[in-house]
């Protein structure tokens, strides 16, 4: 279990590290559906979200 904390903590540790190489990446590279989708006010899995979010706590998403 131990192992599996570190490993875990390790990668948390180094995701904001990835996040920068990521910075300046040419459009057409970030030009695809799922990244739309991710910025996007309203996208199919946002909504989907939110549907269970409303199940949960109807107070936590508006709506």
């Amino acid at each position: 279990m131990s192992n599996f904390l570190d490993e875990t903590t390790e990668l948390l540790r180094r995701t904001p590290e990835v996040a920068t190489l990521l910075v300046g990446l040419p459009e057409s590279w970030t030009q695809t559906p799922e990244v739309a989708q991710v910025f996007a006010d309203v996208g199919p899995w946002k909504a989907y979200l939110g549907t269970l979010l409303r199940r949960e706590d109807p107070a936590a998403v508006a709506g």
